[in-house]
Protein backbone atom coordinates (compact mmCIF):
# COMPACT_ATOMS: atom_id res chain seq x y z
CA UNK A 1 0.00 0.00 0.00
CA UNK A 2 1.26 3.52 -0.36
CA UNK A 3 3.11 4.85 2.21
CA UNK A 4 0.35 7.51 3.78
CA UNK A 5 3.26 9.33 6.12
CA UNK A 6 4.53 10.60 2.36
CA UNK A 7 5.17 14.29 2.39
CA UNK A 8 2.00 16.79 1.84
CA UNK A 9 2.16 19.54 -0.30
CA UNK A 10 2.10 22.75 2.13
CA UNK A 11 -1.69 23.52 2.15
CA UNK A 12 -0.06 27.03 3.36
CA UNK A 13 1.43 27.69 0.34
CA UNK A 14 -2.19 26.85 -1.60
CA UNK A 15 -4.57 29.61 -1.17
CA UNK A 16 -7.57 28.72 -2.68
CA UNK A 17 -10.05 31.55 -3.92
CA UNK A 18 -13.27 28.94 -5.29
CA UNK A 19 -13.76 29.51 -9.33
CA UNK A 20 -16.82 32.13 -9.60
CA UNK A 21 -19.04 29.49 -10.80
CA UNK A 22 -18.67 27.20 -7.60
CA UNK A 23 -19.78 28.28 -3.96
CA UNK A 24 -17.25 27.48 -0.81
CA UNK A 25 -18.53 24.45 0.66
CA UNK A 26 -20.50 23.33 -2.71
CA UNK A 27 -20.67 19.53 -2.70
CA UNK A 28 -19.30 17.14 -5.39
CA UNK A 29 -19.56 13.24 -5.41
CA UNK A 30 -17.48 12.43 -8.23
CA UNK A 31 -13.71 13.79 -9.01
CA UNK A 32 -12.28 13.98 -12.70
CA UNK A 33 -8.54 14.57 -12.81
CA UNK A 34 -7.26 15.83 -16.29
CA UNK A 35 -3.29 14.45 -17.29
CA UNK A 36 -2.49 16.10 -20.33
CA UNK A 37 0.76 14.54 -21.83
CA UNK A 38 1.16 12.36 -24.85
CA UNK A 39 4.00 10.84 -26.91
CA UNK A 40 2.38 12.39 -29.81
CA UNK A 41 -1.19 13.72 -30.88
CA UNK A 42 -3.18 11.21 -32.70
CA UNK A 43 -4.91 11.91 -35.80
CA UNK A 44 -8.45 12.03 -35.16
CA UNK A 45 -8.11 13.61 -31.76
CA UNK A 46 -9.62 16.97 -30.29
CA UNK A 47 -9.02 16.25 -26.45
CA UNK A 48 -6.30 19.06 -25.42
CA UNK A 49 -2.86 17.14 -25.02
CA UNK A 50 0.91 18.21 -24.48
CA UNK A 51 3.33 16.88 -27.01
CA UNK A 52 5.71 15.45 -24.50
CA UNK A 53 7.63 12.30 -25.15
CA UNK A 54 10.61 12.76 -22.50
CA UNK A 55 8.86 11.89 -18.89
CA UNK A 56 11.13 13.83 -16.29
CA UNK A 57 11.16 17.25 -14.51
CA UNK A 58 7.77 18.72 -16.84
CA UNK A 59 5.86 15.60 -15.50
CA UNK A 60 6.75 16.12 -11.82
CA UNK A 61 6.31 19.96 -11.98
CA UNK A 62 2.49 19.02 -13.06
CA UNK A 63 2.32 16.24 -10.67
CA UNK A 64 2.90 18.62 -7.82
CA UNK A 65 0.37 21.38 -9.12
CA UNK A 66 -1.82 18.86 -9.94
CA UNK A 67 -1.41 18.14 -5.97
CA UNK A 68 -2.12 21.64 -5.22
CA UNK A 69 -5.04 21.86 -6.97
CA UNK A 70 -6.46 18.73 -5.09
CA UNK A 71 -5.35 20.20 -1.45
CA UNK A 72 -7.11 23.63 -2.67
CA UNK A 73 -10.37 22.25 -3.96
CA UNK A 74 -10.49 19.84 -0.66
CA UNK A 75 -10.47 22.96 1.60
CA UNK A 76 -12.78 25.18 -0.33
CA UNK A 77 -15.56 22.23 -1.11
CA UNK A 78 -16.86 19.20 -0.02
CA UNK A 79 -15.29 16.86 -1.89
CA UNK A 80 -16.75 12.95 -1.34
CA UNK A 81 -15.96 11.15 -4.36
CA UNK A 82 -17.70 7.68 -5.34
CA UNK A 83 -15.96 7.69 -8.92
CA UNK A 84 -12.67 8.96 -10.16
CA UNK A 85 -11.74 8.95 -13.78
CA UNK A 86 -7.94 10.10 -14.89
CA UNK A 87 -8.25 10.92 -18.33
CA UNK A 88 -5.90 13.15 -20.71
CA UNK A 89 -3.76 12.80 -22.53
CA UNK A 90 -2.58 9.67 -21.93
CA UNK A 91 -2.62 9.10 -18.05
CA UNK A 92 -0.16 6.38 -18.29
CA UNK A 93 2.51 7.94 -20.24
CA UNK A 94 2.90 10.27 -16.98
CA UNK A 95 6.56 9.52 -14.74
CA UNK A 96 6.24 6.82 -11.94
CA UNK A 97 7.10 9.28 -9.49
CA UNK A 98 4.38 11.92 -10.75
CA UNK A 99 2.38 9.19 -10.12
CA UNK A 100 3.15 8.18 -6.61
CA UNK A 101 2.78 12.34 -5.63
CA UNK A 102 -1.15 12.08 -7.09
CA UNK A 103 -2.01 8.69 -5.44
CA UNK A 104 -0.42 9.78 -1.76
CA UNK A 105 -2.43 13.10 -2.60
CA UNK A 106 -5.58 11.55 -3.39
CA UNK A 107 -4.70 9.18 -0.46
CA UNK A 108 -3.51 11.50 2.47
CA UNK A 109 -7.34 13.68 1.33
CA UNK A 110 -9.07 10.51 2.20
CA UNK A 111 -10.42 10.60 -1.16
CA UNK A 112 -10.21 7.46 -2.31
CA UNK A 113 -11.51 5.93 1.08
CA UNK A 114 -15.41 5.34 -0.32
CA UNK A 115 -14.75 4.71 -4.01
CA UNK A 116 -17.08 2.42 -5.57
CA UNK A 117 -14.78 2.55 -8.97
CA UNK A 118 -11.37 4.29 -9.72
CA UNK A 119 -10.68 4.48 -13.32
CA UNK A 120 -7.36 5.07 -15.24
CA UNK A 121 -7.51 6.04 -18.92
CA UNK A 122 -4.48 3.94 -20.47
CA UNK A 123 -2.47 3.95 -23.51
CA UNK A 124 -1.48 -0.15 -24.53
CA UNK A 125 2.20 0.46 -25.25
CA UNK A 126 2.53 2.70 -21.60
CA UNK A 127 0.77 0.10 -19.75
CA UNK A 128 3.48 -1.92 -17.86
CA UNK A 129 2.93 -4.48 -15.01
CA UNK A 130 4.96 -2.17 -12.63
CA UNK A 131 2.87 1.08 -13.14
CA UNK A 132 -0.44 -1.31 -12.61
CA UNK A 133 0.69 -2.72 -9.88
CA UNK A 134 1.61 0.95 -7.99
CA UNK A 135 -2.43 1.78 -9.15
CA UNK A 136 -3.79 -1.35 -8.30
CA UNK A 137 -2.08 -0.93 -4.67
CA UNK A 138 -3.45 2.77 -4.41
CA UNK A 139 -7.33 1.25 -5.53
CA UNK A 140 -7.08 1.55 -9.52
CA UNK A 141 -10.29 -1.29 -9.74
CA UNK A 142 -10.55 -0.05 -13.88
CA UNK A 143 -8.81 0.24 -16.77
CA UNK A 144 -10.12 1.59 -19.83
CA UNK A 145 -7.19 0.66 -22.68
CA UNK A 146 -7.60 2.61 -26.10
CA UNK A 147 -7.15 0.09 -28.64
CA UNK A 148 -9.12 1.54 -31.19
CA UNK A 149 -8.80 -1.26 -33.78
CA UNK A 150 -6.71 -4.44 -34.29
CA UNK A 151 -5.90 -3.92 -37.59
CA UNK A 152 -2.55 -2.75 -38.48
CA UNK A 153 -4.02 -0.95 -41.82
CA UNK A 154 -6.72 0.99 -39.48
CA UNK A 155 -4.24 1.95 -37.00
CA UNK A 156 -2.18 3.64 -39.46
CA UNK A 157 -5.23 5.64 -40.69
CA UNK A 158 -6.18 6.70 -37.00
CA UNK A 159 -2.23 7.26 -36.59
CA UNK A 160 -1.81 5.30 -33.81
CA UNK A 161 1.31 4.25 -32.75
CA UNK A 162 0.76 0.43 -30.65
CA UNK A 163 0.29 -2.71 -32.25
CA UNK A 164 -2.55 -5.56 -31.19
CA UNK A 165 0.23 -7.20 -29.38
CA UNK A 166 0.28 -4.13 -27.07
CA UNK A 167 -2.49 -4.50 -26.24
CA UNK A 168 -2.61 -7.91 -25.39
CA UNK A 169 0.78 -7.42 -23.06
CA UNK A 170 -1.43 -4.23 -21.47
CA UNK A 171 -4.44 -6.49 -20.43
CA UNK A 172 -2.66 -9.18 -19.22
CA UNK A 173 -0.36 -6.60 -17.14
CA UNK A 174 -3.49 -5.32 -15.57
CA UNK A 175 -4.88 -8.85 -14.64
CA UNK A 176 -1.66 -9.79 -13.24
CA UNK A 177 -2.36 -7.03 -10.78
CA UNK A 178 -5.61 -8.35 -10.29
CA UNK A 179 -7.72 -5.17 -11.99
CA UNK A 180 -10.12 -7.67 -14.10
CA UNK A 181 -12.68 -4.43 -14.74
CA UNK A 182 -11.44 -3.63 -18.25
CA UNK A 183 -12.81 -1.27 -20.81
CA UNK A 184 -11.48 -1.27 -24.39
CA UNK A 185 -12.00 1.21 -26.54
CA UNK A 186 -12.34 0.97 -30.28
CA UNK A 187 -13.40 3.29 -33.32
CA UNK A 188 -15.94 2.01 -36.27
CA UNK A 189 -16.25 3.66 -39.32
CA UNK A 190 -12.88 4.70 -40.27
CA UNK A 191 -11.39 5.47 -43.81
CA UNK A 192 -11.04 1.74 -45.60
CA UNK A 193 -13.03 -0.23 -43.10
CA UNK A 194 -15.61 -2.75 -44.03
CA UNK A 195 -17.88 -5.29 -42.43
CA UNK A 196 -15.52 -8.04 -42.58
CA UNK A 197 -12.99 -5.79 -40.53
CA UNK A 198 -15.02 -4.63 -38.35
CA UNK A 199 -16.09 -8.33 -37.24
CA UNK A 200 -12.17 -8.84 -37.06
CA UNK A 201 -11.71 -6.16 -34.58
CA UNK A 202 -14.41 -7.64 -32.57
CA UNK A 203 -13.09 -10.86 -32.67
CA UNK A 204 -10.01 -9.68 -31.30
CA UNK A 205 -11.26 -7.11 -28.39
CA UNK A 206 -14.21 -10.73 -27.48
CA UNK A 207 -11.10 -12.50 -27.16
CA UNK A 208 -9.73 -10.76 -24.35
CA UNK A 209 -12.82 -11.21 -22.52
CA UNK A 210 -13.19 -7.37 -21.23
CA UNK A 211 -15.82 -6.60 -19.03
CA UNK A 212 -17.13 -3.32 -21.35
CA UNK A 213 -16.46 -1.89 -24.62
CA UNK A 214 -16.96 1.59 -25.96
CA UNK A 215 -17.12 1.85 -29.52
CA UNK A 216 -17.49 4.87 -31.20
CA UNK A 217 -17.71 6.08 -34.91
CA UNK A 218 -15.44 8.27 -36.44
CA UNK A 219 -15.72 12.04 -36.00
CA UNK A 220 -14.28 13.83 -38.14
CA UNK A 221 -13.46 17.09 -35.66
CA UNK A 222 -12.45 20.76 -37.03
CA UNK A 223 -8.88 21.27 -37.38
CA UNK A 224 -7.66 17.64 -36.37
CA UNK A 225 -4.78 16.04 -38.67
CA UNK A 226 -7.69 13.53 -39.68
CA UNK A 227 -9.96 16.17 -41.36
CA UNK A 228 -7.55 17.66 -42.85
CA UNK A 229 -6.26 14.62 -44.94
CA UNK A 230 -10.17 14.64 -45.46
CA UNK A 231 -10.20 18.18 -46.78
CA UNK A 232 -7.16 17.20 -49.17
CA UNK A 233 -8.39 14.21 -50.84
CA UNK A 234 -5.90 11.76 -49.30
CA UNK A 235 -8.32 9.78 -47.60
CA UNK A 236 -12.24 9.43 -47.85
CA UNK A 237 -15.21 9.12 -45.40
CA UNK A 238 -17.07 5.91 -45.06
CA UNK A 239 -20.37 6.94 -46.80
CA UNK A 240 -23.40 6.59 -44.69
CA UNK A 241 -25.20 3.76 -45.43
CA UNK A 242 -21.66 1.46 -44.78
CA UNK A 243 -21.67 3.44 -40.76
CA UNK A 244 -25.18 2.28 -40.74
CA UNK A 245 -24.41 -1.10 -41.51
CA UNK A 246 -21.23 -1.26 -39.58
CA UNK A 247 -23.09 0.13 -36.19
CA UNK A 248 -26.16 -2.39 -36.84
CA UNK A 249 -23.36 -5.61 -37.10
CA UNK A 250 -21.32 -4.64 -34.02
CA UNK A 251 -25.11 -3.78 -31.96
CA UNK A 252 -25.98 -7.55 -33.30
CA UNK A 253 -22.52 -9.28 -32.68
CA UNK A 254 -22.61 -7.93 -28.49
CA UNK A 255 -25.80 -8.38 -27.93
CA UNK A 256 -24.97 -11.93 -29.14
CA UNK A 257 -21.72 -12.04 -27.16
CA UNK A 258 -23.63 -11.22 -23.93
CA UNK A 259 -23.02 -7.44 -23.78
CA UNK A 260 -26.02 -4.95 -22.77
CA UNK A 261 -25.84 -1.31 -25.25
CA UNK A 262 -27.03 0.76 -21.95
CA UNK A 263 -25.57 4.05 -23.90
CA UNK A 264 -25.31 5.16 -27.82
CA UNK A 265 -21.71 3.89 -27.87
CA UNK A 266 -21.18 1.44 -24.60
CA UNK A 267 -21.71 -1.81 -23.75
CA UNK A 268 -21.17 -3.73 -20.36
CA UNK A 269 -21.23 -7.41 -19.93
CA UNK A 270 -24.61 -8.59 -18.83
CA UNK A 271 -25.16 -8.80 -14.99
CA UNK A 272 -26.03 -12.02 -13.48
CA UNK A 273 -27.01 -13.13 -9.62
CA UNK A 274 -23.00 -13.74 -9.83
CA UNK A 275 -21.50 -11.38 -12.00
CA UNK A 276 -21.64 -7.19 -11.01
CA UNK A 277 -23.01 -4.75 -13.32
CA UNK A 278 -20.14 -3.16 -15.55
CA UNK A 279 -21.39 0.11 -16.27
CA UNK A 280 -19.26 2.95 -16.62
CA UNK A 281 -20.76 4.46 -13.27
CA UNK A 282 -18.42 7.51 -13.50
CA UNK A 283 -19.94 8.56 -17.23
CA UNK A 284 -23.39 7.92 -15.84
CA UNK A 285 -22.98 10.40 -13.44
CA UNK A 286 -21.99 12.47 -16.44
CA UNK A 287 -25.61 11.29 -17.93
CA UNK A 288 -27.71 11.79 -15.23
CA UNK A 289 -26.37 15.16 -14.25
CA UNK A 290 -24.67 14.47 -11.10
CA UNK A 291 -21.98 17.18 -9.45
CA UNK A 292 -18.36 16.23 -10.22
CA UNK A 293 -15.34 18.35 -10.08
CA UNK A 294 -12.82 18.34 -12.66
CA UNK A 295 -8.81 19.55 -11.95
CA UNK A 296 -6.27 19.70 -13.79
CA UNK A 297 -5.86 21.86 -17.41
CA UNK A 298 -9.04 21.59 -19.86
CA UNK A 299 -10.65 19.39 -17.01
CA UNK A 300 -14.79 20.44 -16.82
CA UNK A 301 -17.13 20.61 -13.65
CA UNK A 302 -20.82 20.95 -13.21
CA UNK A 303 -22.27 21.57 -10.21
CA UNK A 304 -26.38 21.76 -9.70
CA UNK A 305 -26.54 22.92 -13.63
CA UNK A 306 -23.55 25.49 -13.70
CA UNK A 307 -20.53 24.46 -16.08
CA UNK A 308 -17.47 25.47 -16.17
CA UNK A 309 -13.98 23.96 -17.76
CA UNK A 310 -10.47 25.07 -16.73
CA UNK A 311 -8.73 26.95 -19.72
CA UNK A 312 -6.45 24.40 -21.81
CA UNK A 313 -3.45 25.49 -21.31
CA UNK A 314 -0.72 23.78 -19.52
CA UNK A 315 2.13 26.96 -19.03
CA UNK A 316 -1.19 28.53 -16.84
CA UNK A 317 -2.34 25.88 -14.99
CA UNK A 318 1.15 25.39 -13.36
CA UNK A 319 1.72 28.90 -12.64
CA UNK A 320 -1.91 29.27 -10.84
CA UNK A 321 -2.65 25.54 -9.88
CA UNK A 322 -5.00 26.52 -6.64
CA UNK A 323 -7.31 29.16 -8.33
CA UNK A 324 -6.58 28.11 -12.60
CA UNK A 325 -8.70 30.53 -14.95
CA UNK A 326 -11.87 28.79 -16.27
CA UNK A 327 -13.57 29.51 -18.85
CA UNK A 328 -17.07 28.80 -20.87
CA UNK A 329 -18.97 29.35 -17.73
CA UNK A 330 -22.59 28.51 -18.23
CA UNK A 331 -25.93 28.23 -16.37
CA UNK A 332 -28.61 27.22 -18.59
CA UNK A 333 -31.94 28.60 -18.27
CA UNK A 334 -34.89 26.72 -17.35
CA UNK A 335 -35.52 25.43 -21.07
CA UNK A 336 -31.99 25.08 -22.22
CA UNK A 337 -31.78 22.47 -19.26
CA UNK A 338 -35.01 20.97 -20.20
CA UNK A 339 -33.11 20.32 -23.35
CA UNK A 340 -29.63 18.76 -22.06
CA UNK A 341 -31.80 16.83 -19.84
CA UNK A 342 -33.07 15.14 -23.40
CA UNK A 343 -29.83 15.11 -24.89
CA UNK A 344 -27.83 13.49 -22.35
CA UNK A 345 -31.37 11.06 -21.00
CA UNK A 346 -31.78 10.08 -24.05
CA UNK A 347 -28.19 8.66 -25.16
CA UNK A 348 -28.65 6.38 -22.14
CA UNK A 349 -30.78 2.86 -23.37
CA UNK A 350 -33.20 3.30 -20.38
CA UNK A 351 -34.71 6.89 -21.69
CA UNK A 352 -36.02 9.47 -19.09
CA UNK A 353 -38.57 8.52 -16.46
CA UNK A 354 -41.82 9.61 -17.37
CA UNK A 355 -42.36 12.29 -14.69
CA UNK A 356 -39.34 14.05 -15.55
CA UNK A 357 -40.61 14.07 -19.24
CA UNK A 358 -44.09 15.37 -17.89
CA UNK A 359 -42.20 18.36 -16.22
CA UNK A 360 -39.69 18.79 -18.66
CA UNK A 361 -41.99 18.81 -22.12
CA UNK A 362 -45.97 19.94 -20.45
CA UNK A 363 -48.71 19.23 -22.92
CA UNK A 364 -49.46 21.42 -25.12
CA UNK A 365 -45.59 22.74 -24.82
CA UNK A 366 -43.54 23.05 -28.23
CA UNK A 367 -41.39 20.16 -27.46
CA UNK A 368 -44.17 18.24 -26.56
CA UNK A 369 -45.79 18.54 -29.86
CA UNK A 370 -41.95 17.73 -31.06
CA UNK A 371 -42.01 14.29 -29.15
CA UNK A 372 -45.43 13.45 -30.56
CA UNK A 373 -44.08 13.83 -33.98
CA UNK A 374 -40.62 12.00 -33.03
CA UNK A 375 -42.84 9.17 -32.19
CA UNK A 376 -45.07 9.20 -34.42
CA UNK A 377 -41.86 8.33 -37.28
CA UNK A 378 -41.21 5.24 -34.34
CA UNK A 379 -37.69 7.34 -33.62
CA UNK A 380 -38.95 7.46 -29.85
CA UNK A 381 -40.88 4.87 -27.65
CA UNK A 382 -43.19 4.78 -24.49
CA UNK A 383 -44.25 3.11 -22.14
CA UNK A 384 -45.92 4.20 -18.15
CA UNK A 385 -42.47 4.52 -17.19
CA UNK A 386 -40.06 5.83 -19.70
CA UNK A 387 -39.42 7.66 -22.81
CA UNK A 388 -36.63 5.80 -24.75
CA UNK A 389 -35.05 5.76 -28.55
CA UNK A 390 -36.27 3.21 -30.89
CA UNK A 391 -33.24 0.54 -32.33
CA UNK A 392 -34.31 2.59 -35.42
CA UNK A 393 -34.09 6.20 -33.66
CA UNK A 394 -30.14 5.03 -32.05
CA UNK A 395 -29.06 5.27 -35.64
CA UNK A 396 -30.10 8.94 -36.01
CA UNK A 397 -29.72 9.67 -32.21
CA UNK A 398 -27.92 13.05 -32.69
CA UNK A 399 -30.78 14.33 -35.31
CA UNK A 400 -33.58 13.33 -32.56
CA UNK A 401 -31.90 14.41 -29.98
CA UNK A 402 -31.21 18.18 -31.84
CA UNK A 403 -35.15 18.55 -32.40
CA UNK A 404 -35.66 18.36 -28.64
CA UNK A 405 -32.68 21.09 -27.70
Amino acid sequence: MLDATSQAVNEQETRFIPPAPAPAGARFTHLYLHLPFCTHKCGYCDFYSVVHDRPGDLHQRFADALAQSMHAAHRAYEVTPVTIFVGGGTPTHLAQDGWITLLHTLTDLGWARHLREWTVEANPESTTTPLMRLLADAGVNRVSIGVQSFDTAGLAVLDRRHDPNHVRRAVQSCRDVGITNLSLDLIFAYPGQDLPRLQRDLDAALALEPKHLSVYGLTFEPDTAITKRLHAGQLQRAPEDLERDLYAALLERLDREGFEQYEISNFARRPTATAADHRCQHNLAYWTNQNWLGLGPAAGSHHQGLRWRNRPNLTEFLASPASPPVEDVERLGPDAQAGEHFLLGLRLNQGLEQNAVHRLAPPGSPRRRTLDELLSLGLLEQDDHRLRLTHRGRFVADSVVAKLL
